[in-house]
């Protein structure tokens, strides 16, 4: 029984994630906060199960049509979550602060005079942030005194 309630429940996910994704991408431009949502929240299994039924569901592949919509830094990180290789090990507080601390660092010591974030900077974010898994990058938001939202604003 569990186990049908548990596939049950990974299907609604998948269809409802894959049916956000569609109309986050659907019309002129496109609503990056979903996207952000969406690909933030999801194991590697689900993605690569959303990128299936997307491509069933538009007959688009879904690395094309992100790279289409989206652009700069947001691209980067999107098609990187997209692309499923994130780590799934569980939350490692002491990780967590490392990256917290690396991040810290790299904002202080790594903006532009107008006050954006050097490219190599917003790159090493993205790579930290993609190498881990939603709850390590939950930990890192702790540990670093901010939110999700905003690390990912950091590099948009």
């Amino acid at each position: 029984m569990v186990r049908t309630h548990d596939c049950f429940f990974k299907m609604l996910i998948l269809f409802v994630s894959a049916n956000l994704l569609k109309k986050a991408l659907d019309g002129v431009g496109c609503d990056k906060e979903k996207i952000n949502d969406i690909f933030c929240s999801l194991a590697n299994k689900e993605i690569d199960e959303l990128r299936k039924s997307f491509e069933m569901k538009t007959g688009k592949i879904l690395h094309d049509t992100l790279r289409g919509e989206l652009g700069g830094e947001h691209e980067k990180l999107i098609l990187k979550l997209a692309s499923a290789n994130r780590s799934e090990a569980c939350k490692d507080d002491t990780a967590a602060e490392r990256s917290a601390t690396e991040i810290r660092e790299l904002i202080k010591n790594g903006t532009t005079m107008m006050g954006g974030l050097k490219d190599k900077v917003e790159l090493r974010i993205i790579e930290i942030l993609t190498e881990s898994s939603p709850a390590q990058c939950q930990a890192i938001a702790v540990s670093a005194g901010v939110t999700e939202k905003f690390l990912l604003l950091l590099i948009q």
